[in-house]
């Protein structure tokens, strides 16, 4: 069986599934990045691809080059630069960053 999802499909769906696992903003950056793709939707295998945290969360757990008193847009400069190396997808989100796992 083939069934095309459209954004809101794709959001309802994933969230029946894996409730509480991303924001749907999360949700339909990643809907966009699979858009271009013919996949098979497996939400549980999607949420151990992707993962949401806020900048400071980012900042914290990785090693970038901030300063401690860094304002908000050069912190989302250094995640912007880092996430560029480490990996293959992200989306700067209103409340975070989704991003392929690493």
């Amino acid at each position: 069986m083939h069934i095309t999802l459209n954004t809101q499909s794709f959001i309802n769906t994933f969230n029946e599934v894996c409730p509480g696992s991303f924001s749907d903003e999360a949700l339909e950056a990643m809907f966009e990045y699979y858009s271009g793709f013919e996949i098979e939707f497996d939400p549980v295998a999607i949420c151990c691809d992707f993962s949401e945290s806020s900048i400071d969360e980012l900042i914290e757990k990785y090693p970038t080059d901030i300063a401690e008193d860094a304002g908000e847009l050069e912190k989302e400069e250094a995640v912007r630069d880092f996430l560029d190396i480490k990996t293959g997808f992200f989306n700067i989100l209103s409340s975070g960053v989704v991003y392929l796992t690493f």
